[in-house]
């Protein structure tokens, strides 16, 4: 059997590149944990990643299955109409449902989880978050 050990860290990487792929230059991206220059009336995105402890995935060996879920907030200008929502939302959906990343990360179900109009310094912003959920396997020798 194949050896995948790989970190948190890898996981991560290949998350986010793959993101940054899919999404290309829709709206402006900004990341768990780090600063940003969003300007009053810009749409853009925010991901975060989180993990849960492994689980044994085979009974004697050393095959173990990590849990996660990708945030994905997304932020479209109050007052705009929902049709940029949409867009993104739908982008999302074909390109989070049901996807294998690389040899060892699986996507599994997107899900909506609310609406609601929120106000910080840059205005009004009509936010939605989903959550896509994931797992990854490592394998150890």
């Amino acid at each position: 059997m194949a050896t995948f050990n790989k970190s948190l860290s890898d996981v991560r990487d290949s998350i986010l590149t793959y993101f940054n792929t899919q999404w290309g230059n829709l709206t402006p991206i900004t990341y768990d944990n780090n600063d940003h220059d969003i300007t009053y009336n810009t749409d853009w995105v925010r991901i975060s990643i989180r993990t849960t402890n492994p689980t044994v995935s085979a009974i004697g060996q050393k095959n173990f299955r990590f849990n996660g879920i990708i945030f994905i907030q997304l932020f479209t200008v109050a007052g705009n109409s929902t049709s940029n929502t949409d867009t993104y939302i739908n982008k999302i959906i074909e390109s989070f449902t049901q996807i294998q990343l690389e040899s060892y990360i699986t996507l599994r179900d997107t899900e909506i989880n609310g609406y609601n109009i929120s106000q910080d310094t840059n205005g009004a912003f009509y936010q939605t978050n989903l959550s896509v959920q994931f797992y990854y396997d490592v394998v150890r020798s």
